[in-house]
């Protein structure tokens, strides 16, 4: 459920005080940041790229996406005459609610938990990303604000992207975690659409129990 805190004051004269604010930790602590003021870029992908950058990865971390995000929308009511701020993080991010405080200037402002797509957020499947991007998983004291949005996030743009994951679909080993690994990654691509291709490795049904998901 979403909570709001509310602050009776004038209208003001114009909305510049409102805005809509993104943050992404990474699993070892560090944090980029962004604060739109006109609410129109979608950032989730630029604060990806600024990590990539930020810590040499082979390529943005989509996969941190959402389990590793916090957002706060604030904006003024005016048929209340009142200032709304809405903020939310995902279960991992809530300990860092006294530094998200102080990236967007909301005083002690208790941040609510976002349980939503929690399936996504399984730990066996952000896991299976360790090997690939251990940095993520060390602490560089990073705080960095992202600025701009790049031109290609903009609404209407699109950006494809590919996930790829090696599984053997031997039907008494998928169970449930391979259909959540499956489902997951699929969601990885909600704004592009998503597919999947299947591929025959053995003709042997004996390798699967050698071979369990």
């Amino acid at each position: 459920m979403d909570v709001s805190r509310s602050s009776r004051v004038s209208p003001p004269a114009s909305v510049a005080s409102s805005f809509k604010g993104l943050a992404l930790f990474t699993p070892g602590g560090d944090c980029v940041y962004c604060l739109d003021q006109h609410k129109q870029a979608h950032w989730h992908w630029d604060l990806c790229a600024a990590l990539q950058r930020a810590l040499d990865l082979r390529e943005p971390p989509y996969f941190l996406l959402p389990c590793f995000t916090a957002t706060v929308d604030r904006w003024f009511d005016r048929q209340r005459q009142t200032w709304v701020t809405l903020a939310e993080a995902y279960p991992r991010v809530l300990r860092y609610q006294t530094l998200l405080n102080v990236l967007f200037s909301l005083d002690n402002l208790p941040w609510q938990p976002n349980y939503t797509q929690i399936e996504a957020c399984s730990q066996t499947v952000i896991e299976s990303y360790r090997p690939a991007f251990p940095q993520l998983w060390e602490s560089h004291d990073l705080i960095l604000r992202v600025e701009a949005v790049s031109r290609s996030m903009l609404p209407g743009s699109h950006r494809a992207f590919c996930y790829q994951h090696p599984l053997l679909p031997c039907p008494a080993r998928l169970g449930p975690t391979g259909i959540l690994l499956l489902q997951t990654l699929c969601q990885r691509s909600r704004y592009n659409g998503h597919g999947a291709n299947a591929t025959e490795v053995t003709p042997d049904p004996g390798v699967c129990p050698a071979h369990p998901l």
